[in-house]
């Protein structure tokens, strides 16, 4: 994928989903690669995928809000799964709600796994970014935030629970 997409940059990042089932297979092809998962509360997921028009094409096109509701909260979940079940050492994980209360931190020890130099980073980004607007985002999305008290008290269901 780099050499077609970016064959002389020196960090490449791609951010499909997809790629957490082959996980080996991209460590085999891109043996130097440094992988990261962001995570995030999975409720805030699931009210993102709700206001995300890409989510809402091909067969959720017509689901009502509810049904919307329950289809992004199954992908959030199985996406965290999938995460939390990644082999120990193979992916930097990078919190979003850590990342909104203290960004420097977070970044700093994200440069040390990309093993770039924190020296060469602009540190003043980190005064333009908001992210602690975007915690508890399910309460802005009606059909999450009654899905949410639905499974009691923000207990989000694992993939498979009946």
């Amino acid at each position: 994928m780099r050499a077609a997409v970016a064959p002389a940059a020196a960090l490449f990042g791609d951010k499909k989903w997809s790629y957490r089932r082959h996980l080996s297979e991209v460590q085999t092809v891109l043996p130097q690669c440094r992988l990261l998962a962001a995570v995030r509360d999975v409720w805030d997921i699931a009210a993102s995928l709700c206001d995300c028009g890409w989510f809402r094409q091909g067969e959720r096109v017509h689901m009502s809000p509810e049904e919307l509701a329950d289809a992004a909260l199954l992908v959030a979940s199985t996406a965290l799964r999938d995460v939390a079940t990644m082999p120990p050492g193979s992916v930097h994980t990078v919190s979003f709600e850590e990342m909104a209360a203290a960004p420097e931190p977070v970044v700093r020890r994200l440069l040390e796994h990309l093993e770039l130099d924190e020296a060469r980073f602009d540190w003043d980004v980190l005064e333009s970014v908001h992210y602690a607007e975007s915690v508890g985002h399910w309460r802005r999305v009606p059909a999450i935030a009654a899905l949410r008290e639905a499974h009691g008290r923000g207990r989000a269901p694992s993939p498979g629970d009946g």
